[in-house]
């Protein structure tokens, strides 16, 4: 990790630290948010990722863009931003009560759900489905480009 290495410190510890660092970082993951979720939810196709889920958790959701997308389109689904306490600290739900900010470390604990939803900045989309499917979406510039299905065989 070269920022380790660097300031001798992760970079997500170094940005609880600097608030102005944590808001620029927020800011910018919110914008890459909002494209992959327009880009997303624009398609039936690839919306029926979603459908049929009850409760869904993004891990690393940040500010909670694409998560308010899913919730507006699903309102039917229970969904929640989970992130770093620092990230989601001042965040609230939705008026329907369908969103919700709930601040944890990944690697101790996630909170029960039908899915786990994790963004990359590669523009891939990761469902983990509690029924042991995984949903991968690669996007691109000109819209959704893959869709593959997989089976895990460990969960």
């Amino acid at each position: 990790m070269p920022f380790e290495t660097e300031h001798g410190i992760m970079f997500w510890d170094y940005a609880s630290r600097v608030p102005k660092l944590n808001l620029l970082f927020n800011d910018v993951m919110a914008r890459d948010a909002a494209l992959v979720s327009s880009l997303l939810l624009g398609d039936e196709k690839w919306k029926g990722m979603f459908e049929g889920l009850q409760s869904l958790v993004d891990v690393g959701g940040g500010t909670g863009t694409m998560t308010r997308a899913i919730a507006k389109s699903f309102p039917e689904m229970s969904c929640v931003v989970f992130d770093l306490p620092h990230v989601v600290a001042g965040f609230q739900g939705n008026d329907d009560e369908n969103l919700k900010y709930v601040g944890g470390n990944m690697f101790e604990a996630i909170p029960p759900c039908d899915a786990i939803l994790l963004k990359r900045l590669s523009y891939k989309i990761i469902l983990i489905k509690k029924e042991k499917k995984v949903i991968i979406a690669q996007l691109s510039s000109r819209g959704v480009g893959r869709y593959c299905r997989y089976v895990l065989v460990r969960c």
